[in-house]
């Protein structure tokens, strides 16, 4: 069985992304198609991480310097759709 995340790091990143799209849509900060592009972002990092660990069971520090990349660039977009000035 592979672990989904075999960097905490990672994975909290994961998690704390997760919750500031959920507050987002909560408070109105973010349309349908902005939340739908933002979990199915969120959903190809998580695709990246299993791809990179389902061979040895972890992350090479290659694999996870494109992984933070990938969650940078996320986190970016979390934030601009959040303060877009465009209300549901």
């Amino acid at each position: 069985m592979v672990k989904l995340y075999s960097n905490s790091v990672i994975a909290a990143r994961a998690q704390h992304q997760a919750v500031r799209i959920k507050n987002g849509v909560q408070n109105g900060s973010l349309t349908k198609g902005e939340t739908v592009k933002l979990v199915r972002q969120q959903a190809r990092i998580a695709a990246d991480v299993y791809r990179a660990v389902k061979d040895d069971g972890h992350l090479g520090p290659r694999e996870r310097n494109s992984i933070r990349k990938e969650q940078n660039q996320a986190s970016r977009d979390i934030f601009e759709a959040k303060h877009n000035g465009v209300k549901r």
